[in-house]
């Protein structure tokens, strides 16, 4: 009994000491294909010119526990994205960064002759700097073989060597910040537009009905847009979700009948996908959907001063309405944290007026009201990086 307790026993603390040496190793193995995925999609956003989703993806690789090979990997995808981007001196410090960790390491990809001059004017320096640091580590472990008398420089080569490549190395590993990194934007634009539009309305009494529509274009030409999206990298790096506010002002019907209907404005949900063109530029298409509220003034108050008095349940209320749109534009990027763009967007709303069925003194009344326009407008703004 006791032998097959021990051999049990003893066969637990094999299984045991086998976990114990089998769970590092695969967690490793995992961080590790991790690590490898980044740096495949970062090549892959380098390829395609889109450097801002790139630099994000190495900031997150950074997040996870890496190797020297995987850091020398990051750090000059990093230095190259960022000469590409006009940046030479971050672009040349994370150059230095991998260079300090292997002075031979060479670049991972083709570059333009302009980085690739960069990159082996980094190196010399690197090289200039390291070699006197390198002939004392040499002179010391010579000294060390040997009996000697202490000599008087050993504390400063000491100090010095706290600050030479192996100190430096952890600098290699600290995430670079950038505005262009941010996932949130504030945007603000002025839209220029044109509508030709349709006020659908009719009014009865009892079996008598008069019909009150007309065609009408907007008397205005010009809206103030704001909005604030976010990036959305699960499901893809280039999608950009948000919300946003557009302000009409007075609204009215302009051309051969005038007609003022109040204060109207606009809140949407928007996505948009942008697809690089150029280094800076991207091409967006996109859409927005959401509400529309008209406060009533001028002429459509009148309207419905004159039912409230004729007894009619109307209140001077905002109306609701919904819209929908579609647009295609560019954005070209001017610094870290400041983007220009430009919008084309075709916008379908319907405003909802009078919606009123109910009887007078024994009199069936019925009034409807709604506008449906058709909007076609170019929109100018700017984003900035929060």
């Amino acid at each position: 009994m006791r032998n097959t307790l021990g051999a049990l026993a003893a066969q637990g603390a094999r299984s045991l000491l086998l976990l114990v040496l089998v769970i590092p190793f695969a967690a490793r193995a995992a961080n590790e294909g991790e690590i490898r995925n980044y740096i495949i999609s970062i090549s892959r956003l380098y390829e395609s010119l889109d450097y801002e989703l790139a630099l994000n993806r190495i900031q997150l690789a950074r997040q996870l526990p890496r190797g020297t090979e995987e850091e020398l990997t990051l750090s000059l995808y990093e230095g190259i994205i960022l000469c590409e981007m006009g940046k030479q001196g971050p672009g040349s410090a994370s150059f230095r960064a991998a260079l300090l960790l292997r002075p031979d390491v060479k670049l991972p990809v083709q570059v333009a002759p302009k980085v690739e001059a960069l990159f082996e004017s980094v190196r010399m320096q690197v090289k200039e700097e390291v070699a006197p640091l390198v002939e004392q580590h040499e002179t010391k472990r010579l000294s060390n073989e040997a009996p000697s008398t202490p000599s008087p420089t050993k504390r400063v080569e000491k100090e010095k060597l706290r600050s030479t490549p192996e100190a430096r190395s952890e600098v290699a590993s600290t995430p670079q910040t950038s505005g262009m990194l941010g996932r949130m934007r504030v945007g603000v634009g002025g839209d220029l537009f044109f509508e030709s539009s349709r006020m659908t309305g009719a009014w009865s009494i009892n079996n008598s009905r008069k019909d009150e529509s007309f065609d009408y274009s907007s008397l205005g030409f010009l809206s103030a847009t704001a909005w604030l999206t976010t990036s959305m990298p699960k499901l893809s790096e280039r999608l950009r979700v948000g919300a946003g506010l557009r302000i009409f002002g007075n609204y009215a019907a302009g051309g051969g009948r005038q007609f003022g209907f109040g204060l109207l404005n606009e809140a949407f949900a928007t996505s948009e996908y942008g697809l690089p063109l150029a280094a800076k530029m991207e091409f967006l298409f996109g859409g927005r959907v959401g509400l529309s509220v008209l406060v009533p003034s001028s002429e459509f108050a009148t309207e419905i001063r004159q039912l409230q008095v004729q007894g009619a349940d109307v209140w001077n209320a905002p109306r609701m309405g919904w819209l929908l749109g579609l647009s295609g534009g560019a954005r070209r990027q001017m610094s870290d944290r400041i983007w220009l763009r430009a919008d084309v967007l075709a916008q379908l709303e319907q405003q909802y007026l009078f919606d009123t069925r109910q009887e007078l003194s024994g009199i069936r009344f019925t009034k409807t009201w709604s506008t449906l326009p058709m909007r076609l407008g170019l929109t100018l703004g700017a984003e900035f990086a929060l």
